[in-house]
């Protein structure tokens, strides 16, 4: 967060930058001696997916340089040697990405769910009773032309089968948990917390507490 001053020292505003876009320099002891902006907008990908900013600042311009008096730099869970603080959920961001991919298959899933395919066998494996060309054509007109509450009748040389009414896809809420639980922990916090579980009052209380007391400590860093 830079922080702009009048001439006479008087704090006129704070603005907020993205750590993505910040690069700093460095003192042979490795004290912070200039922050530098640049344009996270043109940042592109190189062939392995990571983000690589521009080395070189727009055409006629140049790339924001601040002191470090003029910086509030916020940081929480920094390791040594790093500008910059950890993330908690960095550990579980593949997790996030599982869960989705598992969400859209389960929106697909639904969706098929939802409109049932019907399998219709004409005739009979015995020789003479097999169904012919022009049994299989009507019944496929019958079949095009019912509406959803509709219903068919048959004889006993047509076998009617709902395919998927069975209860026999694979069910993915089991999977659903497991990868929202992982995306959780990564986040700190409980599924009692995000209103996905239920529990006694005593846990329920201790649990707000616990959040509580880790938004104060975000406060009390700032």
């Amino acid at each position: 967060t830079p922080v702009f001053k009048a001439q006479d020292e008087i704090l006129v505003g704070l603005f907020t930058m993205h750590p993505a876009s910040m690069y700093i320099l460095r003192d042979k002891n490795n004290n912070i001696v200039k922050y530098q902006q640049r344009d996270i907008s043109t940042a592109r990908e190189n062939r392995f997916g990571v983000h690589i900013m521009p080395d070189a600042p727009p055409k006629g311009g140049s790339w924001p340089v601040y002191d470090p008096e003029e910086v509030y730099h916020i940081h929480i869970n920094r390791e040594p040697g790093y500008a910059f603080g950890s993330s908690s959920v960095a550990a579980c961001i593949e997790d996030i990405r599982a869960l989705r991919m598992l969400e859209e298959h389960s929106a697909r899933l639904l969706y098929r769910a939802s409109f049932p395919v019907y399998h219709i066998r004409v005739g009979l494996p015995q020789a003479g009773f097999q169904g012919s060309e022009e049994e299989v054509n009507a019944m496929t007109e019958t079949v095009s032309s019912m509406p959803f509450d509709g219903y068919l009748i048959t004889n006993e040389r047509t076998e009617v089968a709902v395919v998927g009414a069975e209860g026999e896809a694979m069910d993915p809420t089991p999977y659903l948990g497991y990868f929202e639980n992982r995306t959780f922990t990564g986040l700190n916090v409980s599924p009692v917390q995000m209103g996905r579980d239920t529990s006694n009052r005593g846990t329920a209380d201790a649990l707000t507490t616990e959040m509580h007391d880790r938004a104060e400590a975000f406060q009390n860093r700032i």
